[in-house]
């Protein structure tokens, strides 16, 4: 239920002497091949059922989600203030890219992106480039969001049925 509360399982701190004395893992993927109807995002949601009043939330700073930035988030959900909410975003000590937009597309906007490569440059990947690379991708990236929205605007208006389709 809402009252209980639900952790997001991308970032966590365990302890691991109590998860192996109790099976904690075994039991989770019980729970989630008995129940599948009551999940949506299989690790976690298992996760959540059965750790059930018996967690502790770790500050948002330390698990700052996409949504936070995207403005979906529910301040009430993760207990903290507005002035908390935005002290987190500002100083994020875990960037947490939750989501199917991520920092190697390159259509992704999100404000640490470029601490992402920054940091991706100084491992064996350096080399990387984003997944879905390709000269139209690029152009996409470069081309500022009003100029995209307007051609789409255009797009809906004269070609309503998608036979001409110019940008994504």
């Amino acid at each position: 239920s809402k009252e209980d509360g639900y952790f997001n399982s991308g970032v966590m701190l365990l302890n691991l002497r109590k998860w192996r004395e109790e099976n904690f893992g075994r039991r989770v993927i019980d729970f989630v091949s008995d129940n599948p109807k009551l999940i949506r995002y299989v690790d976690q949601c298992g996760l959540n059922a059965l750790a059930k009043n018996n967690w502790i939330r770790l500050p948002l700073s330390h698990n700052l989600t996409v949504d936070v930035y995207e403005g979906d988030f529910e301040f009430g959900d993760c207990g903290c203030s507005k002035e908390d909410i935005n002290r987190a975003k500002k100083s994020p000590l875990i960037v947490h890219f939750t989501g199917t937009s991520k920092p190697w597309h390159t259509s992704n906007q999100h404000p640490f992106k470029k601490k992402f490569w920054k940091f991706l440059r100084q491992t064996p990947y350096s080399r990387s480039l984003p997944e879905d690379f390709s000269t139209l991708n690029f152009i996409k990236y470069l081309t500022p969001k009003f100029f995209r929205q307007g051609i789409r605007r255009f797009q809906y208006r004269f070609f309503p049925r998608g036979k001409f389709k110019l940008m994504k």
